[in-house]
């Protein structure tokens, strides 16, 4: 199996299947999919904007925060497909 940069590595063998292990873009974009599913929940249940709360309503920083957490959901989508 070839791999090239960016696709998941593979570990150790375990009961005769090879596991992958996510490499840091993976881990980075399930941390930051955890980030929006927790804000996205927080304004459902409570009506408290996570985000917002502690970047400011139309900051840049909040925006990017967006923005980071959409890459990041495209990220994990673009993952699972290859697997």
């Amino acid at each position: 199996m070839a791999i090239s940069q960016g696709q998941v590595t593979p570990s150790i063998m375990r009961n005769g299947e090879l596991s992958m292990r996510p490499n840091t873009i993976d881990w980075i974009a399930l941390v930051l999919s955890i980030i929006g599913l927790l804000n996205w929940g927080l304004m459902e249940l409570f009506h408290v904007n996570l985000v917002v709360a502690l970047f400011g309503p139309v900051s840049t920083l909040s925006l990017m925060v967006y923005v980071l957490v959409g890459l990041s959901g495209l990220w994990l989508i673009y993952s699972a497909s290859r697997a």
